[in-house]
């Protein structure tokens, strides 16, 4: 196997961050730059040591995947937020804590 298999091609990698970040920011995806260019760019490099060498296959994968991330994401702030706001943390807290005090007395 040649070096660049084994080591990869670095603006094959830059290429197709370059594009996914491109599409990203065009729809107004981005809202923390750090972990967006993060994130595309473990998922390529993840993409590129499997085996995967199409730029665009490449990008179209890493948008697929960040929009998932970031909808999972905002779905669980929500959720949080929402338990935040009506107490229901203290409802679990405290379910959590008469639960642990029963497990130590049996």
């Amino acid at each position: 196997m040649s070096a660049w298999f084994r080591e990869g091609d670095p603006s094959l990698m830059e290429s197709a961050v370059q594009i996914a970040w491109n599409f990203l920011e065009r729809a107004g995806e981005i809202d923390d730059p750090e972990e967006t260019i993060q994130f595309l760019a473990k998922k390529i490099e993840f993409m590129i040591e499997q085996g995967q060498r199409n730029k665009l296959v490449l990008s179209n994968r890493a948008i697929a995947a960040f929009q998932q991330y970031k909808r999972a994401r905002t779905i669980e702030h929500e959720l949080v937020s929402r338990m935040l706001d009506t107490g229901e943390h203290q409802l679990f807290s405290t379910r959590a804590r008469t639960d642990r005090s029963r497990e130590l007395r049996a």
